[in-house]
């Protein structure tokens, strides 16, 4: 009996130890769920961390990008500001410049004008110096004659008032039309005959 007692007892403590293996073994699988599923809701904390980081750096990356491309966009709008500035100043200042030079043309033209005017009234061979008309003047001008030869000079009054004259001058210094200008001054400003009688015989002509 006491055999058998002791079996029981043997037995008995058998298998409480193998329930208090189980559950230790319970407790250690209960244990490592829940530290697998710590690790797996950390795991998926971290990832949404992560993923709302790189959401972050992607969103400051696209405004950093925005701001770039505006200060690019400004910078442009100022030089293309400031290039079109330059040059409606540079075509300002050459339209100055145009007209400066055209003003100081013009007062040269004048003073050149002055100075030639200034300078036949002056000369006592210029053509408006005799009683020589205007159309002749511009005739005798076309024909690069812009005054009367010394000869020519000291012989128009006296020849255009019909008074005898005797000139003597070298081949070439105009000879011709010393007699021939008034007298042709003289036909234009005068009345031809009902006739059409000689009004001017030439003697002995030049070649």
């Amino acid at each position: 009996k006491d055999k058998k007692d002791k079996k029981k007892a043997s037995k008995a403590d058998a298998d409480a130890a193998d329930a208090g293996a189980d559950a230790g073994a319970d407790a250690d699988a209960a244990e490592a769920k829940r530290a697998k599923k710590e690790a797996k809701a950390k795991s998926k904390a971290a990832a949404a961390e992560a993923e709302a980081e790189a959401g972050e750096a992607e969103a400051g990356d696209k405004k950093a990008k925005k701001s770039k491309k505006r200060s690019a966009d400004e910078e442009d709008d100022a030089d293309k500001l400031g290039a079109e500035e330059a040059a409606a100043q540079a075509k300002a200042d050459k339209k100055r410049r145009e007209e400066e030079e055209a003003a100081a043309a013009a007062d040269g033209a004048k003073e050149e004008s002055a100075e030639s005017s200034g300078a036949e009234d002056e000369d006592p061979c210029s053509l408006t110096k005799f009683r020589v008309s205007a159309e002749t003047i511009k005739l005798l001008n076309a024909r690069g004659v812009m005054k009367l030869f010394p000869i020519q000079a000291a012989t128009f009054n006296h020849i255009y008032d019909g008074k005898d004259v005797i000139g003597k001058a070298r081949t070439g210094t105009g000879k011709t039309l010393s007699f021939a200008l008034p007298v042709v001054e003289k036909l234009e400003k005068g009345h031809a005959t009902r006739f059409r009688a000689p009004r001017v015989l030439v003697l002995a002509p030049t070649r």
